[in-house]
């Protein structure tokens, strides 16, 4: 027979409070940058003396967007022709899995050869990428914390498996890439064309998931086929709820179209984009000259072109509205759209993605009970929604039971959370989220003391995120509920 229980319920954060939520883990805008692995020289990418530069630099100039993903482009080029990576390499390599662990930050990992569309520059044979595979295994296996997702990558410009000459086994290489990966990490392929190339039944098609590294919401050119209407794209309605999906648009001063931000909405909501880049079509025009021949591989914009707005910018002055979202069956959070005061405020294109890319987790509700018998324990049910585009990938809950000082008495694991999506095909018309249970119990010490109830969500590099509810958030650990003298009290006066 139970003791004492209770439901405790928790606001959602309004507008106001937004960015609480920018540093959470594994999802959100991203960075990209490259290395010149055997630092020789190749068309379009300069060598650097210091191989994290690129790294570091776009770490500083993206501070203000609080990016926790980096795509990084290692291109083995310099031993394409068949030659070992030296330990040089290896050792560039290392240094910026190095650099992204010391600052928590995860890579989309893709290694390339070819550097240029023109005359396949670069391409290497299949016997030279699985050489250097083998000697990349290790590395995967040593940085496993500090990789969010393997992008396939390998073969075609810039890894985007088009404009090459050499005969490949396509789904041969597949299967390679996947062998040397921890089979805790995702892996990502260009399009849904390349992943059919592995059968559904094969336990490694639910591994794949995708970088659409050309996305404008609609039919354009270059995009490999995947626009509206088309197999591809139905495909992706169907799969990306369970895999994660990045994207990007083309460079702003290349790009030949204005760019559709509420179409590109559209397409990262139904396509249940997990990360994005910060990196095409936003502000590379405004980064010092010095630096654009080190950090970028594209021309150099024109005076004209440096002045012009590129297409995120101009997202963030088109203001959208609850009603908009509702018709395209796009999901919000209910603080959204309002002020610390409940005042309704106005919301952007931009920040809709900013903030709903990945997952966006709040509790509806936390049920405790206190139960009878020795020895003592608590049962705590937990019911989530999640309004984000995707399901938060690398995440594990734990229920913790903590003393007044932060002292862990006693801790339940949750699992993973990855099944904790926001909506799947067959819901995608809904505008309300699916709730998911998750319950577990926490032993109490015989003693009569006070403790605190806790919740607490953290990634494979360590890295704790946080619930979008106006809740006790300290030291990574989300306050649920307080037990005092053997009764559930809530946080209100702590």
């Amino acid at each position: 027979m139970n003791t004492e229980y209770k439901i405790f319920t928790y606001p959602s954060i309004d507008s106001t409070q937004d960015a609480l939520l920018w540093e959470n883990p594994d999802r959100g805008f991203r960075m990209e940058t490259f290395v010149n692995v055997a630092n020789r020289p190749i068309p379009d990418f300069p060598c650097h003396e210091d191989p994290t530069e690129g790294l570091k630099y776009w770490r500083r100039f993206y501070m203000s967007e609080h990016p926790q993903l980096a795509q990084i482009y290692f291109y083995l080029t310099g031993y394409s022709k068949g030659e070992e990576i030296d330990a040089a390499g290896i050792n560039r390599i290392c240094a910026n899995f190095d650099y992204a662990r010391k600052f928590k930050i995860k890579l989309l990992v893709r290694f390339v050869y070819q550097s240029h569309v023109e005359k396949s520059w670069g391409q290497a044979s299949q016997q030279t990428i699985f050489l250097h595979l083998k000697q990349l295994a290790p590395l995967l296996t040593r940085y496993v914390d500090a990789i969010h997702v393997v992008q396939i990558g390998l073969i075609g410009a810039w890894g985007e498996w088009h404009n090459y000459t050499e005969i490949y086994d396509c789904a041969d290489l597949i299967r390679e890439v996947a062998r040397i990966t921890p089979s805790s990490i995702y892996l990502q392929m260009r399009l849904p064309v390349y992943k059919n190339l592995i059968e559904k039944e094969d336990s490694l098609y639910r591994r794949l998931g995708f970088h659409i590294d050309s996305v404008f919401g609609e039919t354009k050119p270059d995009t490999g086929g995947c626009d509206p209407g088309t197999a591809q794209w139905e495909q992706l309605m169907e799969e990306t709820f369970l895999v994660p999906v990045d994207g990007e648009l083309f460079w702003g001063a290349t790009c030949p179209w204005e760019i559709n931000g509420r179409l590109v909405l559209c397409q990262l909501s139904d396509h249940h984009f997990t990360s994005f880049s910060l990196h095409h079509s936003y502000r590379e025009n405004q980064i010092s000259e010095e630096m654009r021949q080190k950090v970028l591989y594209w021309s150099e914009p024109s005076a004209t072109k440096k002045e012009r707005v590129y297409a995120m910018r101009r997202w963030q002055k088109d203001q959208i509205t609850p009603e908009w979202l509702k018709q395209r069956r796009c999901l919000v959070s209910p603080g959204w759209f309002l002020d610390e005061n409940g005042n309704s405020v106005s919301r952007s294109v931009w920040e809709y993605i900013r903030d709903y890319l990945g997952y966006k987790l709040e509790l509806r509700s936390c049920a405790i009970e206190v139960l009878k018998g020795e020895p003592r324990h608590l049962s705590v049910q937990l019911s989530l929604v999640n309004y984000g585009f995707s399901a938060p990938f690398y995440l594990t809950a734990e229920l913790l039971l903590l003393s007044m000082d932060g002292y862990v008495i006693s801790q339940c694991s949750l699992g993973s959370t990855e099944r904790w999506y926001s909506r799947k095909r067959t819901d995608v018309g809904a505008v309300t989220p699916v709730v998911h249970l998750a319950e577990g119990q926490l032993y109490i010490p015989a003693e009569t003391n006070t403790y605190q109830i806790g919740l607490r969500l953290q990634n494979t590099a360590g890295t704790c995120a946080r619930l979008g509810n106006k809740i006790i958030y300290k030291n990574g650990c989300h306050i649920l509920a307080v037990l005092e003298n053997g009764h559930l009290v809530s946080t209100d006066n702590l």
